[in-house]
């Protein structure tokens, strides 16, 4: 079998969740052992870009923020997105 051929036969697809940072989509399948399967993919519509600033006195200045997944505030360096179109440096 060529490793480029996709071994799963796509019976459905559905999107599950869309907005302006990310796409999921659920594929029912068939795989390879001929058993019936969901098989998701998450698609980022932007970067991730993190960004370390540095003052003239060589602080590193982070970002305070509660974090719904891990149910705790933590520290952090600055994040953001940007466009797949450009550069990541040019849109940091």
């Amino acid at each position: 079998m060529s490793i480029n051929k996709n071994p799963l036969k796509i019976l459905n697809s559905k999107v599950v969740y869309d907005n302006n940072w990310i796409n999921l989509t659920n594929h029912k399948v068939i795989n390879p052992s001929a058993n019936e399967e969901i098989y998701s993919i998450i698609q980022f519509k932007n970067f991730a870009i993190d960004i370390v600033a540095v003052c003239e006195y060589q602080n590193i200045f982070l970002i305070g923020q509660y974090r719904l997944p891990l149910k705790q505030y933590s520290w952090e360096i600055a994040e953001g997105d940007g466009s797949l179109n450009l550069d990541p440096i040019d849109s940091a």
